[in-house]
Parts: structure tokens; sequence; C-alpha cells
């Protein structure tokens, strides 16, 4: 498998891979360094991500009951030519319309920086965040 930025191709083993044995994260294992210290515990936490590899692009959604079980998880893929900004927005848009039916209070995690500038911003031109 090879990985285009730019004009170079890389393969895999060029990269340290965390993953290498291709499981999703949430099925390697816990993450008891700072979930077990968190001063949220009592509520379940929603972690986000977009990815867009090899022309295939998705989100995808895990949400942990205080920590560590897994409640629910989501992913599904996406038109091979949205953006990284998008495939992060529609992860966190996922989410919020999930919770939105249950009511109850989460912590929702996303490494998205942009599209959590873009929705505390009310000057935004994106139709996903509109």
């Amino acid at each position: 498998m090879h990985i285009k930025i730019k004009d170079k191709e890389y393969s895999f083993q060029e990269f340290n891979l965390a993953n290498k044995l291709d499981l999703p994260t949430w099925e390697k294992g816990g993450i008891s360094w700072s979930m077990d210290n968190d001063s949220n515990v009592r509520f379940n936490k929603i972690f986000t991500n977009g990815s867009k590899l090899n022309g295939r692009v998705g989100p995808g959604i895990v949400c942990l009951k205080q920590g560590r079980d897994i409640i629910w998880k989501k992913e599904i893929r996406l038109n091979a030519e949205a953006s990284g900004f998008v495939v992060e927005a529609v992860a966190i848009q996922i989410a919020v319309e999930k919770v939105c039916l249950t009511k109850e209070e989460i912590v929702l995690f996303s490494n998205s920086r942009s599209v959590l500038m873009a929705l505390e911003s009310n000057k935004t031109n994106s139709e996903v965040i509109m």
C-alpha cells in the first residue's frame, strides 16, 4: 500500500505505524493513562475522526461508557472527493445527531481544530457547518 504526498510516493514500510495490526484503535486496548484520572468520568465520551487514505474517505465515531466500554461505534464511507474538513465535520455531526436523540450529557473529543473553530465562529461559508 502506498501514500502519495505531493509528488512523492511512500510505502507503509517507511512509516513507524502504531497500529501495525490494522485493528481499529478502540479494539487495541484501553486508554488508561488519561481516562482513569478524568474529572468528567461520569459522562460518556465520544471520539470522532476523519480519514482520507488511498481513495477511501470517511469518518469514524466511537462512544465509550465511562472511559472504556464501547456503547456504540459507527464508520461510514463518503465520496472520495470529500475534503478532510468535510469528513471531520460529518463525524461531529453524526455524533451530535445521535446524542440529541438520547438527551444524555457527553464529552466529545475531536482532533480537528479547523472544524471546531468553524463551529465556534458565526462567520463561516461551509455548508456542512451551517
